[in-house]
């Protein structure tokens, strides 16, 4: 058997929440992650009847809560303390 490069799918962003439910086979993303299978499967079916083992990666972000972003964090702050967070964000940012 001949196992070929892996196909990657990126999906775009969801929620935590929803990730959650499509690891234990349920919500609203298993309906669109098995639409894409299908897909796959029909445009790789030559590949699959001569033996080849295509393995295909499903990727999802998880969509980050607008209330933990670094840049709304710096408005909640004191004058000095968001200068001090500018300096901690440009620092992390070099590295």
């Amino acid at each position: 058997m001949i196992i070929a490069s892996p196909i990657v799918i990126d999906l775009g962003v969801a929620r935590e929440m929803d990730i959650k439910e499509l690891l234990h086979g349920t919500g609203k993303l298993l309906e669109e992650v098995e639409q894409v299978m299908r897909l796959v499967r029909e445009r790789t079916a030559q590949e699959s009847s001569k033996g080849v083992l295509i393995p295909v990666v499903a990727v999802y972000t998880k969509a980050e809560h607008p209330d933990t972003r670094e840049d709304v964090l710096l408005n909640f702050r004191a004058p000095r303390e968001r200068k001090r967070a500018r300096r901690n964000i440009a620092w992390k940012l070099r590295q």
